[in-house]
């Protein structure tokens, strides 16, 4: 049995060192996009990465 892959979107990059930062998931694998945590506010649409 397969587990299904997260949807795309914004997520913890597990392998960057402190500060966290968060990199992309295509909904297949990670891209090179990466941004600062975004403020934790309510939940909504993911927004793809500029240029996508």
């Amino acid at each position: 049995m397969n587990t299904p892959l997260p949807p795309p979107g914004w997520y913890v990059d597990p392998a960057a060192p402190p500060p966290a930062v968060e990199r992309w998931w295509d909904g297949t694998g990670w891209t090179a996009h990466t941004r600062a945590p975004a403020p934790r506010t309510a939940p909504g649409p993911a927004a793809p990465p500029p240029g996508s």
